[in-house]
Order: structure tokens, then C-alpha cells, then sequence
């Protein structure tokens, strides 16, 4: 019996007695209604004693017949059968959020700055901001002679034409330009009105030129009566809103063009297109004509102004004969100006890739001029030994000022005569940095710059006297008057 009731007693001190360490903690922030968990269990423990539990209204008691007499009984109950009063409640009150009149009208910043502040902020020594020196039109020609010279040499950035890499070395690009002077006019490159611009839309970007050399194409040239119109295609990915997409054209992505092209490549006429609502016109419609319907491989549709209706015999490439309207065969034989011009001009293209599209509308017109000029040279002299990289090359240096002749030996030949050694051996010298300098090239006061009160720092200096002297006069005239 007492090991019956040993038994009865471990039990309930496992089930019933909450430990400290794994009591269950109450959160009231987390649940307000949070009830401790409490043991609904009925558990029958055979003859020697019962555990009765009902829930937390009902008395958990425990009862053992022995000769002790002994009994142990646990009640528990819920706070609903309190007497107390619960004076833990939620009171639900409203209380309106006052109106603090923030003025919004003095909000940023409370003190004037100058608008000239950031033209005026300081630069670095050689800053390029600080020395930009106006342009000139032979300056301009350079620039242009440059970039046709781009389009035949083929760079893969514009800096590698400037460059002293050895795969990518071009004495002549840094001969007649440097490469930073090369990058801000082809930064600032743009032929649009400073001021007072008459024109809107997006044709005031090129129209200037654009304008100029269409009347300098139709005065220079009058073509004969077949004539050819068609659709050219410009590259270009950047973001336009009249971006074209021609599936069977290379670029597929780009800029339209409508040309009006003699049968043998003369372009006489171009218009850009701008968009579904803007027209464009390049030739004056004149429909009066007759149609005809030819069934080839498919369904040819044709209108006509020039020739009635008929079929003739036709030779085509492979010499074999085939009947086909006249009309059909004059298309076949005065339809490939448009594309001739195309060809020659993709072979030395100088458009260099940029998100500005007039600026590669402008290299197109520059590219379409010199085929142009081309085409005329040949049509005025008939010289057929002369091809078109010929004809560019001599334009460039007709643009860049060298003489057609001239070789790259004459040209780069060392200018630089070897001068006697002075009698008295005094030589300048790089003037050697003091210890712990960080810079490579260390400056000093130039004495003889100093004798005629000019401030003027040098890196240079005589090796037997160690002065601090410009190389070149100031050298020379220090060692006359100081030698011994």
C-alpha cells in the first residue's frame, strides 16, 4: 500500500506541479485574454485511488484507503467564480489628434547661394575647364578629316586612335589633333541655332545642314529621267521615338530615310522620317498612268507613267531569255541607285556609336557627300583608275593640310638637330625629388625668373650649378652672366 501511494505521489508532482524552470510565462501585451493552462484529464488508477479532474471549476482530489487515514486533495478554479471584483478591462476612449499648423512654405534651404557658385568653384592644376580655347574652321576641318580617317581605319573606341599601344599606334590621328582636344569638339559637335531658333520639332537639330547640302546636291548634278526611290536604314539602338524596324534590312533597328537616287548611285534627295503624323515628301506625285498585274513567282502590282502596257524579251544574269512588261524591266534596270549608294558608303562608314541621333545623322550626311563628290569627280575627269578609298584618302589629306605626296618618312622624320655639347659641360637635369615625396616631378623657383621678377616654377635644373633654371633661355642666359 505505502508503494501504491509512493506511486500516486510521484505521478502528481510530474503532472500537476509546475517546476520554475518550465512554467509557462503569461504575456499580456502579446494575448490579454491569456489563461494559464490547466490539466483536464481524468486518470483512474485502480482500487487503491482515483485522480479525478474536471476542468478548472471542478475539485482535483485524491483518495487512498489505508490505515493512516492519509488524503490529499488540490482544487483549482477559474477566475469567473471569483468573488473579487475584475478590475483588469479595457476601456475603449477616443481622443482627437490636435492640428499643430505646420507651415510647409519655409521648408529647404534658408540662406542664398550665388547662381555663379558652381562656375566659379575651383579646379585643378591643368584642369582642361580652365583652358578651353575657341575653335576655328581649319580646326573644324581636322576634326572632320579625323573622323572620315576613323572610318576607314576602323578603331574600336575613339580613344585607341590617340593611343601609344603598339596594335592600335597611329602617328598621323595624334599629328594633327590630340585626343582629349578630339573628344570635347566631338562632345560639343552640333550644327543647331545658338539662338533665336525659327525651327521646332526635331529637324531643328540637323536642319541647317541638312537644308544646305540637299540645295548643293540638286544644283551640283541633274540627273536623267530614271530615277530611283526607296527606304534607307541608319543604325540605331538608342532610344528615339521614330526608331524604325525593317526585318529585311541589316540594321533592322535605326533611323528611316527616304532617298531619291539617279539610276547609277547620285543621291539627289533625302528625307528623314519623323514620325506616323509627319510627312515626308520627296518627289511631287504624279499618279496619271496605267496599272498592270504580273504574275510571276506571285502577284506583281505595277503603275506606269512612262510606257504602255506590252511584254518584251529579257536576258537575265545566267543569259537565259524570258518575256516580261517593259515596265517590269526598266524597275530591273534603273532600281539599284539606292542600293549602289548604300554599298559604298557601308565599306568606310564613319558614324561612331552614340546616344545622340543627330550627331549620326550628321556623319551619314558627311559620308553621303563625300560619295557624292566621288561621283562627280568620276562623272567630270572619266577616270577609272581612281577608286573610292583612293578618292577619301585624298580628301582627308586635303581637309587635314598634308601634301598628297608627302611620305611618312618626310613627315615624321626627327626634327630634333643633335646640338654641340656646351665648352663648359653644363647640362639641365630633372631636379630629384626630396626624400618621402610623393610625386614623381618636383618644382622650384627658376633663379633667372626670379632676377627679372617673374614667378615661375621649373623641374628642372643645371646639373653642375644645381640652380633651378627653365630649360632653353633662361638656361642660357643664367650660364652668361654666371659662369666663371
Amino acid at each position: 500500500m505505502n508503494r501504491s501511494k509512493q506511486e500516486i505521489e510521484e505521478f502528481l508532482n510530474e503532472s500537476l506541479e509546475f517546476d520554475s524552470d518550465t512554467t509557462e510565462l503569461y504575456d499580456s501585451d502579446a494575448d490579454p485574454e491569456y489563461l494559464p493552462k490547466v490539466i483536464d484529464k481524468t486518470i483512474y488508477t485502480g482500487n487503491n485511488g482515483n485522480i479525478i479532474s474536471a476542468g478548472p471549476s471542478h475539485t482535483l482530489s485524491l483518495s487512498c484507503s489505508s490505515s493512516d487515514d492519509e488524503s490529499a486533495s488540490e482544487s483549482s478554479s477559474d477566475s469567473g467564480n471569483d468573488d473579487e471584483p475584475d478590475t483588469d478591462f479595457w476601456v475603449e476612449t477616443y481622443v482627437d489628434i490636435p492640428d499643430f499648423n505646420f507651415c510647409r512654405d519655409n521648408i529647404g534651404i534658408q540662406f542664398e547661394i550665388n547662381d555663379s557658385a558652381l562656375k566659379d568653384r575651383p579646379h585643378k592644376k591643368g584642369s582642361r575647364s580652365t583652358h578651353f580655347q575657341q575653335t576655328c574652321s581649319q580646326e573644324v576641318q581636322n576634326f572632320l578629316g579625323l573622323c572620315l580617317l576613323g572610318g576607314s581605319i576602323k578603331f574600336s573606341v575613339v580613344r585607341d586612335m590617340f593611343s601609344d599601344n603598339p596594335l592600335y599606334y597611329h602617328p598621323i590621328v595624334r599629328h594633327i589633333m590630340s585626343g582629349r582636344r578630339f573628344e570635347k569638339l566631338l562632345r560639343c559637335f552640333s550644327v543647331e541655332y545658338a539662338s533665336d531658333n525659327p525651327l521646332v520639332g526635331p529637324m531643328k537639330k540637323v536642319y541647317p545642314v541638312f537644308d544646305m547640302l540637299i540645295q548643293k546636291f540638286q544644283s551640283l548634278y541633274f540627273p536623267d529621267e530614271n530615277l530611283s526611290l526607296d527606304e534607307s536604314l541608319l543604325l540605331h539602338r538608342g532610344r528615339l521615338k521614330w526608331r524604325q524596324y525593317i526585318k529585311n534590312k541589316k540594321a533592322k533597328y535605326g533611323i528611316k530615310f527616304y532617298e531619291l537616287c539617279s539610276h547609277d548611285g547620285y543621291v539627289l534627295n533625302i528625307d528623314m522620317y519623323k514620325g506616323k503624323n509627319t510627312p515626308s515628301t520627296v518627289i511631287e506625285p504624279n499618279l496619271e498612268g496605267f496599272t498592270t498585274k504580273w504574275k510571276d513567282k506571285r502577284d506583281v502590282l505595277c503603275i506606269t507613267t512612262k510606257n504602255h502596257p506590252k511584254i518584251v524579251s529579257t536576258t537575265n544574269r545566267y543569259g537565259l531569255e524570258k518575256n516580261k512588261p517593259i515596265e517590269i524591266k526598266d524597275y530591273n534596270d534603273f532600281m539599284n541607285g539606292i542600293d549602289r549608294s548604300d554599298q559604298m558608303i557601308s565599306y568606310y562608314s564613319c558614324p561612331r556609336k552614340t546616344a545622340r541621333w543627330y550627331k549620326k545623322v550628321l556623319f551619314h550626311l558627311l559620308d553621303v557627300s563625300t560619295w557624292n563628290s566621288y561621283f562627280i569627280f568620276n562623272k567630270k575627269f572619266g577616270v577609272t583608275n581612281v577608286t573610292f578609298k583612293q578618292f577619301r584618302d585624298l580628301l582627308i589629306k586635303n581637309l587635314i593640310g598634308l601634301p598628297i605626296e608627302i611620305t611618312a618618312a618626310e613627315l615624321f622624320k626627327n626634327k630634333k638637330s643633335k646640338k654641340a655639347a656646351p665648352e663648359n659641360n653644363h647640362y639641365s637635369e630633372k631636379i630629384p625629388p626630396p626624400p618621402n615625396f610623393n610625386r614623381e616631378t618636383y618644382f622650384k623657383n627658376c633663379k633667372q625668373c626670379y632676377k627679372m621678377k617673374i614667378r615661375k616654377q621649373t623641374s628642372f635644373q643645371c646639373k653642375i650649378c644645381g640652380k633651378p633654371l627653365c630649360p632653353g633661355k633662361c638656361f642660357e642666359e643664367w650660364h652668361k652672366d654666371n659662369i666663371i
